[in-house]
């Protein structure tokens, strides 16, 4: 082997391990890049769910505020204002709904005063069951028109009569369980949306946001 060819050798022996070094450099980097890029993905998608999460809640707050007003009923979000113990004075319903094929429930839970103060003609106990499952049936329609405006469309059942037994049963254990309580004059409201469903990503598609885009108050 000539000088020449000893010298050309040991500059290709010297280069190699330069080229494999920096091949696993480059490597290492895209690993890193690549789980950089799955966190950030991972983050966003986390910060969209928050955000519908939250979103959700407005609607649900928001709707149940809308219906007792237009009925002369002015009710204030409150962290607990129900009795702890159930009632011959409190009336429930609950109203069935489906969406994306899984299944969930919206319940409404308040007490004789509120109920007589938004219409004086309930004289007797089943006037009152059937005024409560009107109104389960109506916040379930404001709730629905509200998410269509996400694109998320809701399939609603037949409101039923209920109690707190039965209303327990239906939000135990289930994968979404947004929960309301409000005051009203000498009396309380109770709303809670149940069910077993992935909380959708909501995004605005058209109308008036600006009450999802407000906020609300807990007293």
């Amino acid at each position: 082997m000539s000088g020449v060819e000893d010298v050309l050798l040991l500059k290709i022996v010297q280069i190699v391990p330069f080229v494999q070094s920096r091949g696993k450099g480059e490597l290492k980097m895209g690993s890193l890049l690549d789980k950089a890029s799955k966190k950030a993905i991972a983050g966003r998608q986390m910060s969209e769910a928050n955000a519908s999460q939250r979103v959700l809640a407005i609607i649900v707050q928001t709707t149940t505020i809308e219906l007792f007003s237009s009925y002369g009923i002015a009710a204030a979000p409150i962290r607990a204002a129900i009795p702890p113990a159930a009632s011959t004075d409190e009336y429930a319903a609950l109203i069935p709904f489906r969406y994306s094929g899984l299944n969930g429930t919206l319940s409404v839970l308040t007490d004789v005063k509120t109920l007589t103060r938004m219409r004086q003609n309930l004289l007797n106990s089943r006037a009152l069951a059937d005024w409560t499952r009107e109104l389960a049936n109506q916040l379930m329609g404001r709730i629905k028109n509200r998410l269509a405006r996400y694109n998320v469309m809701l399939e609603v059942g037949i409101p039923n009569s209920a109690n707190r037994q039965l209303l327990a049963q239906y939000s135990a254990g289930k994968q979404t369980n947004i929960e309301y309580q409000f005051r009203t004059l000498g009396g309380w409201i109770r709303v809670v949306l149940a069910g077993d469903f992935e909380e959708p990503l909501l995004t605005f598609a058209g109308g008036d946001a600006t009450l999802e885009n407000g906020k609300f108050i807990l007293f």
